[in-house]
């Protein structure tokens, strides 16, 4: 599994990704815009794991939802749910390794059955629809069905447990993680006028190129 994923991982695959990234970053923005009286006061640790949670949604599970507009989507709500159990989680894969029997005869999973179903039922729907109508859409589900269809060239072919397991480390980890990095990213630039000023100059060299691409990451 690890040999398979870590193809995903590629600059050229990450680009592949960019559009679905820069449609979730463009609503993100424009709700931020159009609601003047929450940036006044704004509480960036719920912002950024919308930010992210619309992220993970749309470039994995191959969905679109609007976190900061639709404040109580279902998606929105489990991802919540799975963060708060985040040290528990923790716990019971450390207790799973010697325990695996028991966890197995008392029906005890790392995921909350709730969101197990949920990702399980997203992924599911998103695969049948694809296959049948020939859909392709740059996220993480179309790199997986063509690793599925490419049987020689994967080493190993994940079945849709496998890939609702992969969905919930995605979740878990870029979630929180990439939330906590925005905001530690966004009391740096408050507190250094220097970096805020490299910051603009570097997004008008992108832009006096043209609308930003992926190719602009990264560039020096």
């Amino acid at each position: 599994m690890r040999n398979t994923l870590s193809t995903f991982f590629t600059a050229s695959k990450m680009r592949f990704m960019f559009d679905s990234i820069s449609k979730c970053l463009q609503q993100f923005v424009d709700y931020l815009y159009d609601h003047p009286e929450y940036t006044s006061s704004m509480d960036a640790k719920d912002a950024f794991t919308r930010f992210t949670n619309d992220v993970i949604a749309s470039v994995f599970f191959g969905i679109s939802v609007n976190s900061m507009e639709d404040r109580n989507n279902e998606f929105s709500v489990k991802g919540k749910d799975v963060l708060a159990s985040f040290t528990f989680s923790i716990v019971k894969m450390l207790l799973m390794h010697f325990c695996l029997r028991i966890f197995n005869i008392l029906g005890i999973t790392i995921i909350p059955v709730a969101t197990l179903n949920l990702f399980r039922k997203v992924i599911f729907k998103n695969l049948k629809e694809r296959e049948e109508r020939g859909i392709v859409r740059p996220d993480m589900l179309h790199l997986l069905i063509q690793t599925r269809d490419k049987e020689k060239m994967a080493t190993y072919q994940m079945d849709i447990d496998d890939t609702v397991s992969q969905a919930f480390i995605f979740f878990l980890a870029g979630t929180d993680l990439s939330s906590n990095f925005m905001c530690y990213f966004l009391q740096e630039l408050s507190l250094n006028s220097d970096i805020q000023e490299k910051l603009r100059n570097e997004i008008d060299r992108c832009l006096d190129f043209g609308i930003y691409e992926g190719s602009n990451v990264g560039d020096p």
